[in-house]
């Protein structure tokens, strides 16, 4: 028989509501004394190093992977016997804060992390022991495959950190046993990029959250200044083998908004948090139109495109939330912005190249020299406007 759902009375902001997803100002979950303890202590010992192996450490075959036990997980790894003790550490005091941001009763078992030492043995690992293939971009999974498991390649490429793939893992693992499998993709993904930048703050001994995605929000104003981002209705219908870059940092962006869109005023905002969560309580009795969504927002879905849109070309990517805050978080300090010369870019939309299209619906990198090119020629188009 499905389990009843039990909406459970806790405190958002300092007012009283049934939620599934407690979030409050840039923080959320507090862990015991001891635990911190141990947190301080990993903090301490591998911080200086950047928890990350030493590339001219002898090589450990996958075969030989060290092997350790913590609350929540099993971590194997063929990094060292250091990165194995701290993976367990860090990932532990997290578990504690998500299990009080997701507030629905779960039974949680503790699962596997497995961690190699570099993208090749993360390929290999992928398929030979979890029958996975995975691409040359993939920077970690979850899968209920043995018990609960999740894959990464322990090494920083390019925007990527393996303590933010472990988070975004971790919040899928975590939604799924709050939420079940039904979840859509667009809110799997979403809140998966929400909380991955979340760091542990050990002197609050807090998760801190809310954090933006520098890089991918960047790309995304980009995207939106030339109209050619993931449009909500394509969002909201996309699957996840369909799911690229572009798609998590819409998804992500657009979770950003209700969460957060309405910080000035403090009762709009924990409305909106509080369709959220009926939202994901609808989900997990089966009942997934998004439709129902925008009907708790109050707002119909066009709408909420516009104001997504405008909202997130106005976020601040130098603010560590973008330039918004909710009551209880420090003030806002705007970073001066270094003079530009000749006339400011805006105007009249361009015509995107095939090419350049092409690039941005599959997710890739857009060379810089490209940029430059189209922003030049906008600012020649804005002159003659202006004439």
């Amino acid at each position: 028989m499905p389990r009843s759902l039990k909406r459970v009375p806790i405190v958002i902001a300092s007012c009283v509501a049934a939620s599934l997803l407690a979030v409050g100002p840039a923080r959320a979950g507090t862990v015991s004394d001891a635990q911190n303890a141990r947190i301080e202590k990993a903090f301490a010992e591998f911080q200086k190093r950047g928890a990350i192996p030493d590339a001219s450490a002898p090589v450990v075959q996958w075969s030989n992977a060290f092997e350790r036990g913590s609350r929540y997980y099993q971590i194997k790894t063929n990094t060292s016997r250091d990165i194995a003790v701290y993976v367990g550490t860090i990932m532990d005091a997290q578990a504690v804060a998500l299990r009080k941001i997701f507030r629905f009763p779960m039974k949680l078992r503790r699962i596997n992390i497995w961690a190699t030492r570099t993208r090749e043995d993360f390929v290999n690992v992928a398929a030979s022991e979890l029958g996975i293939p995975v691409g040359p971009t993939t920077g970690g999974f979850w899968t209920r495959a043995r018990g609960g498991t999740i894959v990464l390649p322990y090494v920083k490429e390019a925007n990527l950190h393996p303590g933010n793939v472990m988070m975004h893992e971790a919040t899928h693992q975590f939604l799924h046993a709050a939420i079940g499998d039904r979840i859509p993709t667009w809110v799997d993904e979403g809140l998966a990029v929400m909380f991955e930048e979340s760091r542990y703050n050990p002197v609050e001994r807090r998760l801190e959250v809310f954090i933006v995605p520098r890089a991918r929000l960047l790309h995304l104003q980009m995207e939106m200044r030339m109209n050619a981002h993931v449009k909500l209705d394509e969002l909201l219908k996309t699957p996840q083998y369909a799911f690229t870059a572009r798609h998590y940092a819409a998804a992500w962006s657009f979770c950003y908004w209700v969460f957060r869109s309405a910080a000035d005023d403090h009762q709009e905002t924990l409305r909106r948090q509080k369709a959220f969560n009926t939202y994901l309580f609808d989900i997990k009795a089966n009942r997934t139109n998004v439709g129902r969504l925008f009907m708790y927002l109050r707002m119909g879905r066009a709408d909420a495109a516009k104001k997504w849109k405008k909202w997130v070309l106005a976020l601040d990517p130098d603010d560590e939330r973008g330039g918004t805050r909710l009551k209880g978080e420090p003030p806002y300090t705007p970073k001066p912005k270094p003079k530009r010369k000749g006339p400011e870019v805006g105007g009249p939309a361009l015509e995107l190249p095939s090419e350049l299209l092409k690039m941005l619906r599959e997710g890739k990198e857009i060379p810089p020299e490209m940029i430059k090119k189209l922003l030049k020629e906008q600012r020649k188009k804005q002159q003659e406007q202006n004439r």
